[in-house]
């Protein structure tokens, strides 16, 4: 490949990282809020309309996310340190003082109180909204601050009903949709992680760097989805959807990623070596199946469609029982060390528990198709 080559390839894929979407999104925004603001000041006369129009752009920019859910959860979180810092803005230039000492010590006592009411993600625009009351009323005083602080609340609350607007017009992305795709892309990645542990520790195909950058990416999709599902809630709320399936659905991911840990805490040479012909097919056929309901199931969470027989795991679990039970009589597992004998079952155990997951999975993500309205699924 040509150095030129390279370098189109390179542009090619920067210029596909650019988020257009938002960034029209975020522009047509900005450009709202403030005619919207100005529209405004001809009913609702503004002391300073140029600075009620510039909160109301600020205001507005802050709360857009990519999603629905993200967009209410930031406006929720954002509405609430718009009120304190407003209040803070006001009680401090009207009864303590406006200078820059007390600018700072007033937004100090904001974030103390955005932190213990646990609005962690409200501290900047809770303080924003004290230096927007402070600052004009120190060096420029119009109105009284508690005016000032009034407008600033209205010029935010217009902001947010621009962002929510703007959210459910333009490419109107769900958290929900995000949250089942990054479960599916979850299990795509359980699926490669399982199938990495059970190739023979001999095969020049098994890698631990491999094996670690999976670990790595799975620990952080899980850390992801439960970030989503943040952002899902109010969603849900407003849907009449229950949280705690969605819950469910996450814990089970983690279940899973709990036994596959375990099996490849077991699986080594001295465990293959244990296992006769007649069990070896046994195993093989319901690994294979196993590794077939991992890429169902994330094929079911990305489309909705999913032509899986589920059922087909109990089966397979009933006749590795009985060929256990068999491979028991013939006393095989004496002929080796209490700890080979000892992963020999942990191995048996965490493998059909994996099988147990995918099905309870699958069950209750069939039930919240079934029970939840369509749109909750945003298929």
């Amino acid at each position: 490949m040509s150095k030129t080559h390279q370098y189109v390839l390179a542009l090619k894929k920067q210029w596909e990282q650019v988020e257009f979407k938002m960034a029209i999104k975020i522009a047509l925004t900005a450009i709202f809020s403030l005619l919207l603001s100005f529209q405004l000041d001809k009913i609702i006369p503004h002391p300073d309309p140029v600075l009620g129009g510039l909160w109301c752009v600020i205001s507005s920019i802050i709360v857009l996310q990519e999603n629905l859910g993200g967009t209410y959860k930031a406006i929720w979180n954002r509405l609430l340190g718009v009120i304190i810092g407003s209040l803070c803005g006001a009680f401090f230039a009207a009864h303590i003082g406006s200078s820059v000492e007390m600018l700072g010590l007033a937004i100090l006592t904001t974030v103390v109180l955005c932190s213990l009411l646990g609005l962690q993600d409200s501290y900047r625009i809770a303080s924003l909204s004290v230096a927007v009351v402070i600052i004009p009323w120190e060096f420029h005083p119009v109105v009284g601050p508690w005016t000032s602080a009034f407008f600033r609340f209205l010029d935010t609350c217009l902001g947010f009903v621009v962002a929510i607007v703007m959210t459910h017009l333009l490419w109107p992305s769900q958290a929900l949709t995000k949250m089942r795709l990054n479960m599916a892309y979850t299990f795509s990645l359980l699926r490669q992680f399982y199938e990495h542990l059970l190739i023979p520790l001999n095969s020049p195909h098994k890698s631990q760097k491999i094996s670690q950058s999976l670990v790595d990416e799975v620990q952080d999709s899980l850390v992801q989805s439960r970030l989503i599902l943040g952002e899902s809630k109010v969603e849900l709320f407003l849907r009449f959807t229950p949280i705690g399936i969605w819950v469910d659905l996450i814990n089970y991911q983690v279940r899973l990623w709990d036994s596959l840990l375990a099996l490849q805490n077991v699986f080594n040479l001295s465990l293959e070596e244990v296992f006769d012909e007649e069990l070896k097919q046994q195993v093989k056929q319901i690994v294979e199946t196993i590794d077939l309901a991992f890429n169902e199931t994330a094929l079911e969470l990305r489309t909705g469609k999913a032509n899986f027989n589920f059922g087909e795991l109990t089966h397979l679990q009933k006749k590795l029982n009985e060929e256990l039970m068999r491979f028991r009589t013939t006393k095989a597992t004496k002929k080796y060390n209490l700890d080979v004998v000892e992963q020999y079952f942990v191995f048996f155990y965490q493998l059909k528990q994996v099988a147990i997951i995918l099905q309870e999975f699958n069950s209750l993500f069939i039930h919240l198709k079934i029970e939840a309205k369509p749109s909750a699924l945003d298929m």
